[in-house]
C-alpha cells in the first residue's frame, strides 16, 4: 500500500486475482485503512494476471 495524500492510498495488485491474493491482502488493507483513516483507496489492477471467479466473488465482498 503506497500512501499518495492524506485519506489516499493505493494499493497495486500482482499476480491472479483469486481466493489465495484476497485473503493474503484482506486483512491487512482493512487494518490500515482503519488506522489510518482512509477515505480513498486507488486498486492498480495492472499487475494482475488471470482472474477467477472466487477472486472476484471474494473482493466484491
Amino acid at each position: 500500500m503506497i500512501d499518495l495524500a492524506k485519506g489516499m492510498v493505493l494499493v497495486p495488485l500482482i499476480g491472479e486475482l483469486n481466493i489465495e491474493l484476497v485473503n493474503r491482502n484482506h486483512k491487512r488493507i482493512l487494518e490500515t485503512i482503519c488506522n489510518k483513516q482512509i477515505e480513498q483507496i486507488l486498486i492498480d489492477l495492472h499487475g494482475i494476471g488471470d482472474i477467477t471467479n472466487e477472486g472476484i466473488q471474494l473482493s466484491a465482498t
